[in-house]
C-alpha cells in the first residue's frame, strides 16, 4: 500500500490519460473489494461512510442487482490516487492499470453497493454492469474534493417531474398540435409572448378535478408533496387515470378552462367569507370545492374532439356558478360536521374531511 490510501491492480476495458488525471470504464466486478471492508471509508478518506439506512444507498444496491447495465450510465465514480500506471502483459499492448495510494472522492456508495453485490451474486450475472472511473492526480485530488463539498449548492437535483418526458402519453401530447396554445411539462419552460402555456402542475390539477369517482386524486395532486409522489410512479392508477393514451390537447385545454373558471369564482367570493371561521375551507381547501363542483361535466367526453357536450358554455355560464354554490353548501356542511372553531390549516386540507364533506 502506497501512504495516503490502498493500492488496486484493475483490468480496464478503455483506458485514456486526460488532463487532469485518467478516464478508466471497468467491470464492476474489478472493484469488488474497494469498499468491502469497514474501515474502507476510513482508508479511501471518504467524506461519509456507509449509508446502509439511506433509501437511495438502497436503491443503488437494487438498481446494479436488478438492472446491472443501467448501474454504470448515470456518472462517474471519482477517485483520487498518487500514482496510475499502465502494467505491460506479455502482449504487445497494456492490458492492466496499477493505482497506488487509492482515495474516494465522489461515489463511496456505489462502490459499497458494488461490494455488496459482488458478495451475492455470480461474475456472469454483472458481467454487463460496467463504471467510468475518473482518477485524478496531484492537485487535482483536493480541488475536486473542494469542489464536490460544495457542489449541492449549484446542482439542481432531479425530480419527478424531470422525468416526465419518458412519459410516451404525455411524449404524445407534446408533439401534438395546440395551435395558439403550449404545452411542456419540464420544469423552467415559459411561453413566447405569442403563445400560452400549460404548466404540468395546472394541468394535473385540471385532470384531476374531472377524476373519480371520489376527490383521491383532486387530493394528491392539491399540494406539491403530492405531485411529485403522483408523477413519481407511472404505473399507479392515480397516474393511469389522469395520464392515458387517449388524450387530446383539446381535453387538456378544456380541463384548464375549467380548472381556472372555477379557481377565478373562489377567488371571487368576499375576504370576510373565505377569512373567517369554517369559510377558511376555501383558503385551504378550494381543490375539493372544484373537484364538487365539477361533477355536473362528462369527463368520459373530455378528449373527444367532436364531444356533443357544449365545454365552452359550460365554462362561461355554468362553472362560476356552481363553484360559488358549492363553496356555500361545503362550508355549511363544514359547520354541521365540525362544529366549533378549530386548527382549520391542519384540518380543511384531510382526505377524510373531504371525503364526508361530499358523500
Amino acid at each position: 500500500m502506497v501512504p495516503g490510501g490502498p493500492s488496486i491492480r484493475l483490468r480496464p476495458l478503455y483506458s485514456a490519460r486526460m488532463a487532469r488525471g485518467w478516464a478508466i470504464d471497468v467491470p464492476v466486478v474489478e472493484l469488488a473489494s474497494v469498499a468491502a471492508s469497514t474501515d474502507a471509508p476510513q482508508r479511501l478518506r471518504a467524506s461519509r461512510g456507509y449509508l446502509n439506512d439511506s433509501s437511495r444507498a438502497a436503491a443503488l444496491l437494487r438498481l446494479l442487482e436488478t438492472r446491472p447495465a443501467d448501474f454504470g450510465r448515470a456518472g462517474a465514480i471519482v477517485l483520487g490516487a498518487e500514482h496510475v500506471t499502465p502494467v505491460r502483459t506479455d502482449g504487445a499492448f497494456a492490458t492492466l492499470v496499477q493505482v497506488d495510494g487509492l482515495e474516494c472522492i465522489d461515489g463511496l456508495q456505489r462502490l459499497r453497493a458494488i461490494a455488496e453485490a459482488c458478495a451475492t451474486m455470480e461474475p456472469s450475472e454483472l458481467a454487463c454492469a460496467v463504471v467510468r472511473l475518473e482518477i485524478l492526480l496531484g492537485d487535482e485530488r483536493e480541488a475536486a474534493r473542494r469542489a464536490y463539498a460544495e457542489a449541492d449548492r449549484f446542482t439542481e437535483l432531479r425530480t419527478a417531474q424531470d422525468s416526465l418526458i419518458d412519459c410516451p402519453n404525455i411524449a404524445r401530447l407534446m408533439r401534438a398540435d395546440w395551435e395558439r396554445e403550449q404545452f411542456d411539462p419540464r420544469r423552467g419552460m415559459v411561453a413566447g409572448l405569442s403563445r400560452e402555456t400549460y404548466t404540468m402542475a395546472e394541468v394535473t390539477r385540471a385532470l384531476a378535478s374531472l377524476s373519480g369517482p371520489g376527490p383521491d386524486i383532486a387530493h394528491e395532486a392539491s399540494t406539491s408533496e403530492g405531485l411529485e409522489a403522483l408523477w413519481s410512479d407511472r404505473a399507479s392508477e392515480s397516474y393511469r387515470t389522469l395520464f392515458h393514451p387517449y388524450m387530446e390537447p383539446i381535453g387538456i385545454m378544456r380541463a384548464v378552462k375549467v380548472w381556472r373558471a372555477a379557481n377565478a369564482a373562489l377567488e371571487s367570493m368576499p375576504l370576510s367569507r373565505r377569512n373567517a371561521g369554517h369559510g377558511k375551507l376555501v383558503t385551504y381547501a378550494p381543490a375539493i370545492i372544484c373537484w364538487e363542483a365539477c361533477r355536473f361535466l362528462p369527463p368520459r367526453e373530455l378528449h373527444v374532439s367532436a364531444s356533443e357536450f357544449r365545454w365552452d358554455d359550460a365554462v362561461e355560464t355554468r362553472v362560476g356558478y356552481a363553484t360559488l354554490e358549492t363553496a356555500d353548501r361545503l362550508i355549511r356542511q363544514y359547520e354541521n360536521l365540525e362544529k366549533g372553531r378549530h386548527k382549520y390549516i391542519q384540518r380543511a386540507p384531510q382526505l377524510s374531511l373531504w371525503k364526508d364533506l361530499v358523500s
